[in-house]
């Protein structure tokens, strides 16, 4: 008996989905604004498509990051703002680690290599290699792997996780996930008698960021926040341990300006004191910075970025990231290229 409501669900389950898939199919998608970030069902593909962008494209401003980047700056606006090529990839959800991927095996292979590179972040998280180890996208960072990338598995790994990833099943559990959703995709198309693109964007639109619970999203992020330990809050002990220095160094060689910026996380919209923990890590890295001749732009106690600009979490919502591109951001990254000589 206690078996039935679970039969039931399973029966459910795709007739709920199927339903709200054919509500949003009535209308199409029309996109807020061009992300950057290729949508490429195969990630397989994803390094070559965005080595293939920027060598065919060719432009001079690169912006990196995850969601910090993706869901706060409008490119195509800042690109017509500044009257120069840009570019953006944003993996929502990506760490440090496919920063560092990226970076070497991508954007400094690009030809030619773009003038500058932007990396966004926030708080401590840019000097820790393990932030993000067990989510969705570990998986996806070997997908921008060339050969072993031993500096990712130093940094990154121990030994249990190196030994759970080197089990069979570890790399099949993503090809076993695209064949299950596949198949459900090519049932709905089946029923529905959609095509297969009406139904990416149906699924894009029931999906989408926008639709997150927003009081959950934010407790979930700083809880995250709360959770590190005391040795990732020490910029001098995480340094060495960290993608930073090799970011910069590959930069530097390809004659590629990396500009760092930190973005305004809610907390501080909020008005809460900072971390005195974080306050010193952020004393280190400006030094450290300083010194390598790398800029920094920090927005954490800018009163230009409002509160009414934010969606959940650290997140911008549409209007606010149009808003701080235009009024916010271009004005800053003009200024600071014409410091550095490179406008």
């Amino acid at each position: 008996m206690k078996k039935i409501p679970v039969l039931l669900v399973l029966v459910l389950l795709p007739i709920v989905l199927l339903s709200m898939w054919m509500n949003t199919l009535k209308e199409e998608i029309i996109p807020l604004e061009e992300r950057g970030t290729l949508s490429l069902e195969n990630p397989a593909q994803m390094k070559a498509a965005y080595l293939a962008e920027l060598n065919s494209y060719q432009p001079e401003i690169v912006l990196l990051g995850n969601s910090m980047v993706g869901r706060n700056v409008n490119h195509m606006l800042l690109q017509s703002l500044l009257k120069r090529k840009v570019s953006k990839f944003a993996l929502g959800g990506s760490s440090s680690r496919w920063w560092y991927l990226m970076t070497k095996n991508v954007i400094v292979k690009a030809s030619p290599a773009p003038k500058v590179m932007v990396l966004f972040f926030r708080d401590q998280f840019l000097t820790d290699p393990k932030f993000r180890l067990n989510s969705a996208n570990q998986l996806m960072n070997e997908y921008f792997y060339e050969g072993e990338e031993l500096l990712v598995e130093e940094l990154s790994y121990d030994a249990a996780s190196t030994l759970y990833r080197k089990l069979p099943i570890y790399d099949k559990k993503h090809f076993v996930n695209e064949e299950i959703t596949q198949g459900l995709k090519n049932t709905a198309n089946y029923l529905t008698q959609t095509q297969p693109k009406r139904l990416a964007n149906a699924l894009d639109k029931s999906f989408d960021e926008s639709k997150m619970i927003e009081e959950i999203i934010t407790i979930q992020q700083v809880e995250a926040a709360k959770a590190r330990s005391e040795q990732l809050f020490d910029f001098d002990h995480q340094i060495d341990r960290s993608f930073l220095p090799h970011i910069i160094q590959l930069t530097k060689d390809r004659g590629i300006q990396l500009i760092l910026v930190r973005i305004r996380a809610r907390w501080a919209v909020l008005g809460e004191p900072e971390n005195p923990k974080l306050t010193k890590y952020m004393e280190g890295m400006n030094l450290y910075l300083k010194q390598k001749g790398v800029p920094l732009i920090d927005y954490t106690f800018d009163d230009r970025v409002k509160l009414s600009m934010y969606a959940e979490g650290s997140h911008l919502n549409e209007p606010g990231m149009n808003e701080f591109t235009k009024q916010v951001f271009a004005g800053d990254l003009k200024a600071l290229l014409k410091e550095l000589r490179l406008w």
